[in-house]
């Protein structure tokens, strides 16, 4: 072979290699890829490219027998947590790692809003969990060979929504009687709600308490989850995930209650709500780029999703609720943003007892401001999230966002509805095949200098090439750019960062840089603003200085606001845990125990058969009333009833 046809031969496959990783990165379909590969072969020195897109993307044959089976009434794939860490540690360095925590989700996946075909649910979470456990106890016990080298892995910790904790480990669902995993706080039904008064004496749940059903009425069904099988504790290893508690539940909550479902007192005037969502869109051009979402109005508050809520909870709410809200609001909404400011913040250790007396207060004065009834699930959770952060750090380390994130990458390797499980297993081998790690794109493990510039400011003593981006520490720093360019250095000096250099003869990266010389507290009550690196400034600095990159403690965003410029440090994990495909994929169709009033009877019925007090039930007519059940035959008008009933379950 000639040199000529060896640079043909390099070019086919560097051509092959490239489609199949654009292929997969951008979840091309196969027919798409069919119909480019003809255009491809007509180059010349490509004729010998594949036909068909599943010889370039590997895809591989699903046998069913082997790699699907039963779990009744559906199917289920075990991809397999140890094969899924050698997978992730052939990518990164493993020699400083002595143990291998995993943090596991778990959650449902909607696969279409409309379909005659459906995954059903699991009825028995244990079937589910066998093989998984099974696997668990295996890699705990003998440790994992990376690299000829022997390591031990742990299980770190659950993370999971209150419906999936429900059916994982067969307790209460969240608006069930007795639903707290933590402690036997007494219930009460007021206004067709079950709400948890606040108390102080309540009694902590135990693992043995767990694991001898101490506590019946917190239990469903005859039997108690395999995961007691694990080497772990089963009531702190399920963190109360602060995404779906604190964002979704408490945060939503809040502005439902101030805009339009709170008490009068509370209730603020139409032209009130329309003032604060126009601060709210004011402050778009501030948010930097490490936010998924830019402010929206109150407008949209029924699509916010949870970063929507967390950004007003940790950033943005503290400005804009001020002189928005009476006093009474104001106050209880900032013990809540500065509880969670601290619970994020992994430099506020000493302080974690603090916020949990912070949470305490909310939850305590909750009631006197909305009322005893909206003392819900979410509101009760917060007396103990402040233990989730002396068990895992920082509430990101077992929040459930980058679980959530992952899902829909699921959902997009469906193409049809038919046979959803045996597409999933083919994609994921296909991404397996290319040989890239998950969400690579969205990591930054190292510094990373973009966009040369040739304009910014110089000092005499730094010679260099001069850059306008530098990614850092999963942070952007983008010169020129006032909502990217803030930055909180280790002597917690605010900083605009205007130019970055990296030295000509050592490659060391400096920022050059003003000082905004005046800071003083946002706030003084409860505590000073300046504890947590949240200021007013003003006056910046008419000279540069510069500091190295490794001086940089974190990115600041700096709102301006009637007059006034806020810096409030970005504290949030911005990209999550690296998420690993390993396991199992179910979208578990949820169910309710309802009370029918007039019969006093119960039963158990789809979710969506019960809204507002009033539950479906087949016409008297039709014998076969358990078919509907069964087959989760959708209430009509022809079929059914509607009689008052009471949700005594929900979500199992």
């Amino acid at each position: 072979m000639d040199e000529f046809e060896v640079c043909l031969v390099k070019e086919q496959k560097d051509v092959g290699s490239g489609k199949s990783e654009w292929a997969v990165n951008y979840n091309i379909p196969h027919n798409a890829v069919n119909g480019l590969l003809p255009i491809f072969k007509s180059i010349p020195g490509l004729a010998e490219m594949p036909k068909d897109a599943r010889t370039i993307l590997k895809t591989s044959v699903i046998n069913s027998t082997e790699s699907i089976h039963t779990v009744d009434p559906g199917f289920y794939h075990h991809f397999g947590l140890g094969l899924a860490i050698q997978q992730h540690f052939k990518y990164t360095s493993i020699n400083n790692i002595e143990v291998i925590k995993v943090v596991i989700g778990i959650d449902g996946l909607p696969l279409a809003k409309s379909s005659s075909s459906q995954l059903w649910p699991i009825l028995d979470s244990n079937e589910f969990l066998r093989e998984f456990v099974n696997e668990i106890i295996e890699l705990t016990n003998d440790g994992i060979t990376i690299d000829g080298t022997i390591k031990q892995v742990e299980i770190d910790g659950f993370s999971l929504d209150a419906p999936a904790k429900s059916f994982i480990l067969k307790i209460k669902g969240h608006s069930g009687f007795d639903s707290c995993t933590r402690c036997t706080i007494e219930w009460e039904y007021l206004k067709n709600r079950t709400c948890f008064p606040y108390s102080s004496t309540t009694i902590k749940r135990s693992h043995s308490d767990y694991i001898n059903r101490n506590h019946e009425e917190h239990h469903v069904g005859n039997s108690i989850s395999i995961l007691k099988e694990l080497p772990i504790n089963i009531i702190s290893s399920f963190g109360l995930d602060y995404m779906h508690l604190t964002c979704l539940g408490v945060m939503r909550k809040l502005i439902h209650l101030w805009v339009d479902k709170g008490p009068l007192n509370v209730r603020l005037p139409s032209s009130v709500s329309k003032k604060l969502s126009l601060s709210l869109l004011s402050l778009r051009d501030y948010v930097p780029c490490e936010f998924s979402r830019k402010p929206r109005g109150l407008n949209d508050l029924n699509r916010f999703k949870a970063t929507e809520f967390r950004q007003i909870l940790i950033y943005t709410g503290q400005v804009v609720f001020k002189n928005i809200l009476n006093n009474d609001c104001y106050k209880h909404f900032m013990a809540l943003s500065i509880a969670m400011n601290i619970l994020l913040n992994s430099n506020m250790a000493n302080y974690v007892i603090y916020a949990q007396n912070l949470l305490n207060y909310f939850v305590q004065t909750f009631e006197t401001l909305y009322g005893r009834h909206f003392m819900s699930f979410n509101i009760h959770g917060l007396v103990h999230i402040s233990d989730d952060y002396k068990r895992f750090g920082p509430l990101d380390n077992i929040a459930a966002f980058p679980f959530e994130n992952f899902l829909k990458s699921f959902k997009k390797m469906i193409r049809k509805h038919d046979k959803p499980l045996q597409q999933i297993i083919r994609r994921c081998n296909e991404r397996n095949f290319i040989e890239r790690k998950i969400f690579e794109q969205n990591l930054i493990n190292c510094e990373q200098l973009k966009h040369k510039d040739t304009d910014g400011p110089l000092l005499e003593n730094l010679i260099g090439v001069q850059y306008k981006k530098l990614y850092f520490k999963n942070i952007k720093i983008k010169v020129g750019d006032n909502a990217n360019s803030f930055i909180l250095n280790d002597s917690n000096d605010i900083i605009k960062v205007e130019n970055i250099i990296s030295l000509n003869k050592t490659n060391e990266i400096f920022i050059i840089g003003k000082v905004f010389e005046v800071k003083k507290a946002f706030y003084e009550k409860p505590i000073p603003s300046t504890l947590l690196n949240i200021y007013v400034v003003n006056n910046l600095s008419v000279t540069h200085k510069y500091w190295s990159y490794n001086c940089i403690k974190n990115k600041i965003m700096l709102l301006e606001l009637n007059e006034q410029k806020i810096a409030i440090p970005v504290i949030h994990d911005i990209d999550g845990q690296l998420i690993i495909e390993f396991n199992f994929i179910v979208t578990v169709i949820m169910w309710i125990i309802v009370c029918f009033e007039e019969e006093n009877c119960v039963e158990v019925v789809p979710d969506y058969w019960y809204k507002n007090g009033h539950c479906a039930w087949p016409k008297k007519s039709i014998k076969n009333y358990k078919k509907y059940i069964d087959r989760r035959i959708k209430p009509n008008e022809i079929d059914f009833d509607y009689f008052k009933a009471r949700a005594m379950s929900r979500n199992i």
